[in-house]
């Protein structure tokens, strides 16, 4: 025997599931953010390496130096800023995606945001740069672990939707 109340349950599910999807748009917003941030801010410095490279130069006092080491240095710029841009072109991906694959995208972009953090600590070996923006890293880092969490309750509710569906509506094969 159904309850009175049932109707009203479903209509709570799909009110929650909305809500989580919403928070899922706040996800997507933050790695929109984060992507179109890194693409352009390295797309600069990728753009402006020889010029960057003068003034630091500048600022250190040394005036002359080998154009060759210069070269190379200008190329390592290159490819460190290249590699960035291609990670910012990845969170944008990751925004297109993350209501398809809502757990997958957040975990990884959530582990990609970390590592990449630490190794670029490596790489220049500046372990200060942890601590540049901390207060936005943190707040990121939080948002996008409650995004987790909502991608978790979402992806779950979404499939047991799908197979409720797929138990009701016959196949035709």
């Amino acid at each position: 025997m159904s309850s009175p109340f049932e109707p009203p349950r479903e209509k709570l599910g799909s009110l929650a599931q909305a809500a989580r999807s919403k928070h899922l748009k706040q996800v997507r917003g933050i790695l929109l953010f984060i992507g179109i941030i890194t693409v352009a801010f390295n797309a600069y410095q990728f753009f402006m390496a020889e010029e960057l490279l003068d003034a630091e130069l500048k600022k250190q006092g040394i005036a002359r130096v080998d154009p060759q080491k210069k070269q190379e240095a200008i190329r390592i710029i290159h490819l460190l800023a290249g590699g960035l841009m291609a990670l910012g072109v990845l969170y944008i991906v990751f925004a297109v995606i993350v209501h398809q694959f809502p757990v997958a995208v957040t975990v990884t972009a959530l582990v990609v945001y970390v590592g990449a953090a630490i190794i670029f600590a490596v790489l220049t070996n500046n372990w200060e740069s942890l601590a540049q923006g901390l207060w936005m890293k943190i707040i990121i880092v939080v948002l996008m672990v409650k995004g987790i969490q909502t991608a978790i309750v979402y992806q779950k509710e979404r499939d047991e939707e799908a197979r409720a569906r797929a138990e009701v509506e016959p196949d035709y094969e």
